[in-house]
């Protein structure tokens, strides 16, 4: 799929922010190709367009190349930061870093640089599963709320109470 730097998370073993699946492989592929698409995963759109270009069922031309830039520590606090160059046509390269700022607070943040300055059209979404409570801070900061100790691909695991995360 076109997700590069898309990110996914639980709480107390409940989806709270979900990859949107594949839907069908051999059948009705204006909706397979949907949800392939960039803008159908927890990641950022530039210009509509998707990181990497589909080209058949089974068949990508261009991708997204990733790169680690600063691996986790395992230990809290803790951040994990990475990019891709999907964009790069565009002369864009997107930036991500995601920070467990303790156990109850992770924070996502996104970079985009331009080389050119160009007007661009730069759409951050987020797939949320049902029971999950969104809203909008400060009028700029998405926050997004559900019970339970946290887990993640890390192994970091929150205390229960919940968790803020801040998107």
């Amino acid at each position: 799929h076109a997700d590069a730097l898309s990110v996914t998370l639980s709480v107390d073993g409940v989806p709270v922010l979900v990859d949107s699946g594949t839907y069908i492989y051999h059948i009705e592929s204006r909706w397979r190709d949907y949800f392939r698409r960039t803008a159908q995963h927890n990641t950022v759109t530039v210009d509509g367009a998707d990181q990497s270009e589909m080209k058949g069922a089974f068949l990508w031309g261009r991708k997204a190349k990733t790169t680690l830039l600063e691996p986790p520590a395992g230990s809290l606090p803790d951040r994990v930061r990475a990019m891709h160059d999907g964009y790069a046509e565009r002369g864009i390269l997107h930036h991500r870093t995601i920070e467990w700022l303790d156990f109850d607070t992770l924070r996502i943040e996104d970079s985009l640089t331009a080389e050119r300055n160009e007007p661009h059209d730069y759409q951050l979404g987020f797939v949320v599963a049902a029971g999950a409570r969104v809203f909008l801070a400060d009028g700029v900061t998405a926050v997004v709320e559900a019970d339970g100790p946290v887990e993640t691909a890390t192994g970091h695991q929150g205390r229960t109470g919940g968790v803020r995360v801040r998107l």
